[in-house]
């Protein structure tokens, strides 16, 4: 799986699960959502990539893209 691709899936999942406009999020490098979407984005995360990305023991409820790209990256190395 490319880098591109990654990264287009990861912005996918954020905003599908946020209703956020993808030019938005890229604008701004982030979202901050409540803990439902919180929880909704790590799970649509962890469900795409088939990997569990330890990312619900946090109080953190802003998704930072460059942040979610490397932890899918390091969760799974083929992406």
């Amino acid at each position: 799986m490319t880098d591109l691709f990654t990264d287009q899936l990861v912005l996918k999942c954020v905003c599908e699960e946020t209703g956020e406009e993808p030019a938005d999020v890229l604008a701004d490098g982030y979202v901050d959502v409540d803990p439902r979407d919180y929880v909704g984005v790590v799970h649509r995360l962890e469900a795409v990539f088939d990997r569990t990305l330890d990312l619900l023991d946090t109080n953190e409820r802003r998704l930072v893209l460059a942040d979610l790209r490397q932890r899918v990256r390091d969760a799974h190395p083929d992406a």
